[in-house]
């Protein structure tokens, strides 16, 4: 899934090109969640990360995975590769 990149966001902000690299290590081993419910238990696990490009953009891809026989794993599948779930957002808090 491709997270976050380097261009303005909808909420005015945007990750530096030099601080993708440190997000990359922070989201390896980081739960996925579906939209932002912390409520309820993760529904997969992110293995990997890493930057590409995608036009004229950089972007944080993340490559993670999840259980086959757990509960809603066919649905999230099937979303995915039916090209409705292709980005997702990150959760985070800052110190300034």
């Amino acid at each position: 899934m491709y997270i976050v990149s380097d261009e303005v966001n909808s909420f005015g902000g945007r990750f530096l090109a030099e601080e993708l690299e440190r997000l990359i290590e922070l989201l390896v081993d980081s739960p996925v969640l579906v939209g932002h419910r912390k409520d309820k238990l993760p529904v997969a696990r992110t293995f990997h990360a890493e930057i590409v490009n995608r036009g004229d953009k950089t972007w944080v891809k993340s490559y993670f995975y999840w259980l086959k026989s757990a509960k809603g794993a066919l649905d999230l599948k099937e979303n995915i590769d039916g090209g409705i779930y292709k980005e997702c957002s990150i959760g985070f808090t800052y110190l300034f």
